[in-house]
């Protein structure tokens, strides 16, 4: 996958910036809130539909403007029909097409565009709580599984409606969307289990070139070991009518990340747990390109934050490895002119205009 063209038009500072982005790699530098970040934004706009940085699109439209348009072109192989996806959001309204054809949810968007994104905000998949690991495991899958999708929106609508049943009291109706619940929740659980299994041998094989201890994710599936789910519904029926929620499912379910067989969170310092980042980004990225034959955009924002130069070697030499497109952002191109090559294409961000800067990695 290859994004070719970017056009941004009012996303905070970048009222009209364009990019034309051919090469794999590509380094976009600048000083702290001249842009660069946002360009990176603009991207995972265009793959998903929705900003990195906040969840309300007023936050990220340019200061006295309506509304912000992210455009681009894309090429899924080099052989393959150049594409043109465009995105417009207002305060309060989404618009979305692909060749020139409207699309009716952002999943079509990150169908047609897949991207994974490291930024500050990522070391909370070490620290945080258990949704953001969930969420990120559910969005490589969307482009692993096929089914997957549809099956996670008919676990949820199943659980949605227990829940609200449970609430009101109507527990006749229950066993209905029991049945169904149970039956999605365990097709995800499985196609869960199999992609983290694979993930973990692919981090094997990422930690030991980054000398880190090894990192793996140990996945907990959301119920009970050793007993099925409508056991376990039947089980806690009355602890779910008392508190209104159903308390066993894959949305409890668990992806912890470690070090060496310990909470990673536990062990590793700031410069390390961002080691460990970029090698569960490089995983997942191939495991995409593994089960689908496409290789997501990576989006990578201040990689050198925290890391010396030779962590940063490491670090690039991970992500590159996968031979997915990269954008990544830095203060400082310097810190990479020893490990990219000639191919990288170098853009200078300040204020919110870019330009060609290949100059400052001589």
């Amino acid at each position: 996958m290859r994004l070719e063209s970017l056009q941004v038009l009012n996303v905070r500072r970048l009222q009209d910036a364009r990019l034309e982005a051919t090469a794999e790699t590509n380094l976009i530098w600048g000083p702290n809130g001249s842009g660069k970040t946002s360009i990176l934004e603009a991207i995972h706009l265009l793959g998903t539909g929705r900003s990195f940085r906040s969840h309300k699109a007023g936050e990220v439209i340019t200061h006295g403007a309506a509304s912000l348009v992210v455009a681009g072109t894309v090429r899924e192989a080099p052989n393959s029909a150049l594409r043109s996806l465009g995105i417009e959001k207002t305060s309060s309204t989404t618009r979305i097409r692909a060749d020139g054809e409207p699309l009716k949810s952002a999943s079509q968007l990150a169908d047609a565009l897949p991207v994974l994104t490291l930024t500050a905000d990522s070391y909370h998949l070490l620290d945080g709580g258990p949704a953001i690991r969930r969420a990120l495991l559910d969005r490589t899958l969307f482009h692993v599984e096929h089914a997957y999708l549809e099956k996670l929106k008919r676990a949820y609508r199943a659980l949605q409606q227990r829940n609200e049943l449970l609430r009101k009291g109507e527990f006749s109706r229950i066993e209905i969307w029991n049945a169904q619940f149970v039956v999605h929740a365990e097709e995800m659980d499985q196609i869960r289990r199999g992609a983290t299994d694979r993930l973990n041998r692919l981090l094997a094989e990422f930690s030991a070139s980054n000398d880190l201890p090894e990192v793996a994710l140990d996945y907990r599936r959301g119920w009970k070991a050793g007993m099925s789910l409508a056991e376990l519904l039947e089980q806690h029926s009355v602890r779910d009518r008392e508190m209104g929620f159903t308390g066993d499912g894959p949305h409890r379910a668990e992806v912890r990340i470690s070090c060496a067989g310990r909470p990673a969170a536990q062990v590793v310092s700031r410069g390390q747990g961002k080691l460990v980042l970029a090698v569960l980004l490089a995983a997942h990225a191939e495991l995409i390109a593994e089960k689908s034959g496409r290789r997501p955009v990576l989006l990578v924002d201040d990689l050198a934050a925290e890391l010396d130069r030779t962590s940063v070697r490491k670090a690039l030499s991970t992500l590159l490895g996968t031979r997915c497109q990269t954008f990544l952002t830095t203060i400082e191109p310097e810190v990479f002119a020893n490990a990219i090559d000639a191919s990288t294409k170098v853009f200078h961000v300040e204020q919110g205009k870019i330009r060609s800067s290949q100059a400052a990695l001589a």
